[in-house]
């Protein structure tokens, strides 16, 4: 079978599963059972062995699971991938607070993305670091990430690595606020274009992950831009004074692809 037909049924299977559990990559609209999620605690330690599964029964999968998320983007498969089609409203309302475990901004009536048809609603977009996923294995100060649901639960994020040394509007004006702020939550009044977070270069990697914070649920469709986007150096230190580290260690690929393009 030629490789874009295997990339293809990859690419269906991902799509076609749905996601069970939700983690704070959830919108102001938590059902009650993330609410009590919420109340048991969690960190990232030093040693970066999270051991996040024994705290409950519902987080064993963090431990247990064979497609967990982070990953090494090392060596992926080139492929014809369908691009995510992005329907991001400048319009939103976007409202930005600190949950506890890093800087979030939800979003409402902000459109979403399409990815080989189907169509995933913008939930939220919050940032780790150092950055969560590695390429070859480098890791970057920090990365975006861009939460979306699909009508069956699905849950789909786009990755974006973030780099100092530029600038960036939006990232500042969420920074700036959330210096003195975030955690009693604020608006941002006034448009803004979402897609400012992404780079230029559309190449992307995809591979069938999760969540990376608990309950760690699998089947999330990642999508990883290859190309980092650049902020000011004043910004990245505005989010690590706050969080110095809020990224999951790395996890084993498996058997899983990674595809590229």
């Amino acid at each position: 079978m030629k490789l874009h037909a295997i990339c293809s049924l990859l690419a269906s299977a991902a799509l076609a599963s749905a996601a069970v559990a939700q983690d704070h990559s959830s919108n102001s609209s938590s059902s009650a059972s993330h609410s009590r999620l919420s109340t048991l605690h969690w960190s990232y330690p030093n040693s970066g062995n999270e051991n996040w599964g024994i705290l409950s029964d519902t987080f064993a999968v963090c431990d247990n699971g064979a497609e967990q998320s982070p990953i090494d983007l090392t060596g992926g498969i080139n492929a014809d991938l369908p691009q995510p089609q992005l329907s991001w409203d400048t319009s939103a309302d976007l409202t930005v607070v600190d949950n506890g475990h890093t800087i979030q901004v939800n979003v409402a009536n902000g459109g979403g993305m399409t990815i080989g048809g189907k169509y995933f609603e913008l939930l939220q977009f919050h940032f780790h670091a150092p950055s969560e996923h590695a390429i070859n294995g480098t890791r970057a100060p920090m990365e975006v990430h861009y939460v979306h649901k699909a009508a069956d639960g699905q849950l789909a994020v786009i990755g974006v690595l973030m780099i100092g040394g530029g600038t960036n509007a939006l990232f500042n004006t969420i920074m700036t606020g959330a210096s003195v702020e975030a955690s009693s939550g604020f608006e941002l009044v006034g448009h803004y274009d979402l897609t400012d977070l992404l780079p230029e270069n559309t190449s992307v990697y995809r591979y069938q992950g999760s969540l990376t914070t608990p309950p760690c649920s699998e089947t999330v469709l990642w999508t990883v831009m290859q190309q980092p986007v650049a902020v000011s150096d004043e910004s990245v230190a505005a989010f690590t004074k706050r969080y110095a580290m809020n990224a999951r260690s790395l996890q084993p690929v498996n058997r899983r692809f990674v595809l590229t393009n």
